[in-house]
């Protein structure tokens, strides 16, 4: 299992991108969370298999949602600080 910290830079916030991202990450059957940070990024921890990780970017790149507009991503293999049961959104 590997844990990413993934920093979505762009149009990502108030456009029901964390959203976008709970329902890839459902589909890509990732676990962890995703949250707006105060610098108008949007931050996900994901934890994975390494091959996963791939399948899940490309589904987040993917949108039907046409006001958000992924200009950079930041991806970092993190230590893990806790074990995630699912995915969540968190306010």
């Amino acid at each position: 299992m590997h844990t990413f910290e993934l920093i979505f830079k762009g149009n990502v916030q108030g456009v029901g991108f964390r959203y976008h991202v709970y329902q890839c990450a459902l589909k890509s059957q990732v676990k962890g969370f995703v949250k707006n940070l105060n610098d108008g990024t949007v931050k996900a921890i994901v934890q994975t298999t390494e091959n996963s990780i791939d399948y899940f970017i490309d589904e987040v790149f993917n949108t039907p949602y046409r006001l958000i507009k992924i200009d950079k991503i930041d991806i970092n293999e993190i230590t893990p600080t806790e074990t995630y049961q699912d995915f969540s959104i968190h306010y």
